[in-house]
């Protein structure tokens, strides 16, 4: 008996918690998402185009007779700064969200793709077209700014944040609106983060990697701190074990000094053969560079992946 009594606690609890819990639709006005994003398809020694990337979804428009609401991208970069531009388009319907239009690389600019499906279940795949799909792993809820919403664990097969996190109402918390139907170029290099989704200008999630919704240290962290005249080059980006640094200036002795982002410091040694090799956890990190009387001459973020 008293085991009935439990079971029908339990049944009504998570009957009261299912119906608190409703459903929080994509915005279809004055919403925001911003990525951490770097590119370059040109050697590994070239200086990479750090940026944040802007979303923003306001308007109406019509594509194939369908209703949709255009997505604005704003690129926020400290080597090529472009203006605000319509790149694509969303619309959603029965909880599912469709996209039209360019992710990172211009891709999908005439075909409709699944976005989101917030009707999947625990084992579903999700197909997104027919080359990107991801597999739920799980379904929880979190609490973001006051309400309660339902997350969806997800494996998206080779990205660089998998599992994923999908949350109604925002997306990926992990690689941003668009990182899941986003290949990577047989070029160069790229990397992407989600940073922050603010909805009627007020912030309602935040990638705990960042202080900020807009970090503008993330932009000029990729710039030499001293204007010298051969440019200091840190590369791959993202690296896996070791670093290697060209173009020393003036040849200077220069220490290296690599901090977490709480300024902890993971690494410091003195450079002597233009590469180092590191055993730290993936993550971001700052690497610093000093020359022989301890003047910064580079700051820069590196992600290890």
């Amino acid at each position: 008996m008293k085991r009935i009594i439990l079971l029908f606690i339990a049944f009504a609890l998570t009957v009261s918690f299912t119906k608190s819990q409703n459903y929080i639709p994509f915005p279809t006005t004055n919403a925001n998402w911003n990525t951490y994003f770097i590119y370059n398809c040109s050697s590994s020694a070239v200086p990479f185009d750090t940026s944040i990337l802007s979303y923003e979804v306001m308007g109406d428009t019509i594509i194939n007779l369908e209703l949709y609401k255009k997505i604005y991208k704003e690129k926020f970069s400290a080597y090529n700064p472009s203006s605000k531009k319509v790149i694509g388009a969303i619309r959603e319907l029965n909880k599912k969200i469709f996209y039209i239009g360019e992710t990172y690389f211009g891709l999908h600019a005439t075909t409709e793709v699944l976005l989101y499906d917030f009707n999947a279940q625990i084992g579903d795949t999700i197909q997104h077209d027919i080359y990107f799909y991801s597999i739920v792993l799980d379904i929880d809820s979190i609490l973001i700014n006051g309400k309660y919403r339902k997350r969806y664990e997800v494996d998206n097969n080779w990205l660089y944040h998998n599992p994923d996190f999908i949350v109604e109402g925002i997306g990926s918390l992990k690689n941003s609106l668009f990182g899941h139907i986003s290949d990577i170029p047989t070029c160069g290099t790229s990397y992407w983060e989600h940073i922050c989704f603010t909805h009627n200008d007020s912030l309602i999630y935040i990638n705990p990697t960042f202080d900020d919704c807009f970090p503008i240290d993330t932009i000029l962290l990729s710039i030499n701190i001293k204007n010298n005249n051969d440019q200091i080059n840190i590369y791959p980006v993202p690296f896996c074990s070791e670093i290697n640094i060209s173009n020393i200036y003036n040849n200077d002795i220069v220490n290296v000094e690599i901090t977490d982002l709480t300024n902890r410091i993971v690494y410091k040694e003195e450079l002597r053969d233009n590469h180092i090799n590191l055993t730290i956890n993936k993550g971001t990190y700052i690497l610093i560079l000093r020359n022989s009387n301890e003047e910064i001459i580079l700051k820069r973020k590196i992600l290890k992946q």
